[in-house]
């Protein structure tokens, strides 16, 4: 069983005044001509309060004893992400792996028990890197608006939901606020978050 739920990630007050400057007024912004560096400071805003929520979120589910993999943008943000769960969690850096190029992992109930794999929390991994490791040890997915095709979605899904996999029901949690909000609903599917971006501008 899956259960999936789409997480508004609230702007503060700082962010939210930011972002009105960037985003045209049917957006709720004061901008009459945005240009394209401006739609993207405006998602990178959004993606600012998306990784709090998607940090509290993870906090919460550490509570519950379920162990969170976490996608991110690309590299750089994947190591933000790590940073922030070390500054707002207890977690330590041997709690986090993060998937890399070259540094993959399967992580299972079984290969914990054997002490073949560390029983690592928390595994970041990239929204590029959707194969070739399995997370079945780990029964929560927490992302964010990353513009790619259907099937990078559904590989990423498929590293928790695998066989070996106990814990019922898996949970998907997606964080979305502002312009991710309407790529979520309309954009998903373009190739990059420029892309997305460019057809929100055109009004397609």
């Amino acid at each position: 069983k899956t259960e999936s739920e789409d997480v508004v990630a609230p702007f503060n007050d700082n962010e939210q005044l930011r972002y009105q400057k960037y985003v045209p007024p049917a957006m709720g912004g004061s901008n009459t001509n945005p240009s394209a560096r401006d739609w993207m400071k405006a998602a990178n805003i959004c993606y600012e309060a998306c990784d709090r929520k998607m940090i509290s979120l993870t906090k919460k589910m550490l509570k519950k004893e379920r162990g969170v993999m976490i996608v991110a943008k690309d590299t750089t943000h994947q190591s933000k992400l790590r940073d922030m769960l070390l500054k707002n969690t207890k977690l330590t850096a041997n709690d986090i792996f993060l998937i890399a190029k070259d540094k993959s992992i399967f992580l299972t109930d079984e290969s914990v028990k054997k002490k073949k794999t560390p029983d690592y929390k928390v595994v970041i991994v990239t929204k590029r890197k959707a194969q070739g490791y399995t997370l079945t040890r780990l029964s929560v997915m927490i992302t964010s608006v990353y513009p790619s095709n259907n099937a990078t979605r559904e590989q990423l899904a498929g590293r928790i939901n695998r066989l070996g996999q106990k814990t019922e029901p898996l949970l998907y949690k997606t964080t979305h606020i502002g312009l991710l909000t309407t790529i979520m609903e309309n954009h998903n599917s373009a190739k990059s978050l420029s892309a997305a971006l460019q057809s929100m501008a055109e009004g397609k």
